[in-house]
């Protein structure tokens, strides 16, 4: 097996599918991000000290590294990054016919019914959005509002953002940061121009974005193209579900979805006719929690789940297997037939 980890979350990510590779009786071939290097030493040193038969073998390296390891037949491959290296990977396995998961992820938006409570609904948004400072893959990456109550959420988002980010040591020793100088000049470039509600702030030296709010920007604008995966957050109106469900339908399938809401109809629209990984009514980001549920994408937000036994399930083959006794054949069965217009008894049949 070959597990790809992502470096957003790369102790986690990693050890995840490959406890359900190792319960399956598989060796597991672990490629850990280049972006985490002294994770990847990390986890090398407890797989090594854990299972010292070499049943997990980490490969460090970066692009080069992927490529070779991509060139090799695997029983099963487990990947988790973006849609765009996906692509490249489920390519690789092709060539093979080789099976495999791909755990991406995409624009995961919000959606605010104008029956949400509006205190707990942008709390609720800013818990999501706000682990790992927005580099999450389910992590809320706008957000649609009722236009009659989008001004109210809007200001309820400035004044828990502004409660939050008051203590600036706190801020300062805590706040994560963007994992390198790329992804930084990023996403400051994609708030740039926008008109922002709170935040906006950065800090190159130590990497750090406040938390920042953006009202109404174009759709067509870079920072509603691409999965922002970072602590921006574009916050637009709609004055009818039937236009959000039709349009929301032409975009790529979500890796999550979460709807804000009392009524019980909006519910069962957005929740039938809209194809997303998986979400959240009235919350964020907490479907993931149970080990009991299967957690996955679907379209260009990925393929295949794992968690808790799908993990064992995603690693392994289910065979089909008869047993037959030596005491009793059925002539019917075996050439001659006799009369072959004649119907075989249907108890034989079942």
């Amino acid at each position: 097996m070959l597990v790809m980890s992502p470096w957003n979350y790369p102790f986690l990510l990693t050890v995840n599918p490959v406890i359900g590779a190792i319960a399956g009786g598989n060796t597991v071939l672990v490629k850990p991000s280049a972006y985490r290097p002294a994770t990847a030493e990390i986890l090398r040193s407890v797989f090594e000290e854990a299972l010292p038969n070499g049943d997990v073998v980490t490969i460090t390296g970066g692009r080069a590294e992927n490529q070779a390891l991509l060139t090799y037949t695997y029983d099963y491959i487990f990947f988790t990054g973006s849609p765009a290296v996906g692509k490249v990977v489920m390519e690789a396995a092709a060539k093979n016919l080789t099976p495999l998961t791909l755990e991406l992820g995409g624009k995961s938006p919000v959606i605010v019914d104008k029956t949400a409570k509006i205190e707990a609904t942008a709390k609720r948004i800013l818990f999501g959005k706000l682990l790992n400072a927005g580099q999450t893959c389910i992590a809320p990456d706008h957000v649609i509002c009722h236009k009659s109550i989008k001004n109210d959420l809007l200001a309820e988002l400035k004044r828990q953002t502004e409660t939050l980010f008051s203590n600036r040591d706190y801020i300062d020793k805590y706040w994560p940061k963007v994992v390198n100088r790329h992804h930084f000049e990023r996403l400051t470039a994609l708030a740039k121009d926008q008109v922002i509600v709170v935040g906006g702030k950065s800090n190159p030296t130590t990497r750090q974005i406040s938390m920042t709010v953006i009202d109404e920007p174009d759709w067509e604008s870079p920072v509603m193209q691409e999965e922002i995966f970072g602590p921006i957050l574009p916050v637009l109106s709609y004055d009818s579900l039937d236009r959000l469900i039709q349009e929301q339908k032409t975009r790529p399938k979500p890796l999550a979805l979460y709807l804000f809401t009392d009524d019980n109809a909006v519910k069962k629209r957005v929740l039938t006719e809209l194809p997303f990984g998986g979400g959240c009514v009235n919350d964020t980001v907490l479907h993931i929690s149970s080990s009991y549920a299967p957690f996955g994408g679907v379209g260009n937000s990925g393929m295949g789940n794992y968690h808790g036994k799908f993990s064992f399930e995603t690693f392994t083959q289910k065979k089909t297997v008869l047993y037959n006794s030596w005491r009793f054949d059925v002539p019917v069965r075996h050439h001659p037939y006799k009369k072959p217009e004649q119907t075989i008894p249907e108890f034989l049949l079942k």
